[in-house]
């Protein structure tokens, strides 16, 4: 009873889990527990990282030009978040579903639709961008003391498909491949 439970069909008996469960929950767990670690040391490495850049940063640049690039930076970061809309959570949901219900061609789609969305809403926002920090420069007569917000719109694309990569990658089971090359 409890096996039907757990599976997605009724009257359908996990094969796996009807063997021997105990070992199964203690495997699942020592892969889920290995994951997590790992994904925690790189989170560790990555936030020392980017405080050394930062610091770094700050002592090489004068204190305006740090505030702008630390705006511009903030700013590309909060617009990608934006131009990623939810995909990176939506594939860590669909991709395994998919998988699971037996239609890997669902699951090519959800990833498929999910880079579509992230590059045309990164694209949309950076030429949003783009547009007020023209029309800010162009009504001052400096585009220079805009150059930050023009930089921001450069990042945004990259960033947002960075986060939904790593996600497409974590929801495949990928965890190493997936967070290092983005986070370090």
């Amino acid at each position: 009873m409890w096996r039907e439970l757990i599976s997605r069909e009724p009257g359908r008996v996990l094969s796996s889990m009807a063997k021997n469960p105990v070992s199964d929950i203690g495997s699942v767990l020592k892969t889920g527990l290995s994951k997590s670690l790992i994904s925690l040391v790189i989170k560790v490495a990555t936030a020392g990282l980017t405080y050394l850049m930062f610091v770094a940063l700050s002592r090489a640049m004068g204190e305006e030009a740090y505030g702008l690039f630390a705006f511009g930076f903030s700013l590309a970061t909060m617009l990608s978040i934006g131009a990623s809309m939810g995909q990176q959570t939506a594939i860590l949901r669909f991709w395994p579903e998919d998988e699971v219900a037996g239609q890997p061609e669902k699951a090519r789609n959800a990833v498929r639709s999910g880079w579509a969305l992230v590059l045309i809403a990164g694209l949309a926002l950076s030429l949003i961008l783009v547009l007020v920090a023209g029309v800010l420069g162009w009504i001052e007569g400096n585009m220079w003391a805009y150059a930050h917000l023009f930089a921001a719109a450069l990042l945004v694309l990259p960033m947002a498909g960075a986060e939904y990569g790593s996600s497409v990658l974590r929801s495949q089971g990928s965890v190493w491949s997936a967070l290092v090359p983005r986070d370090i």
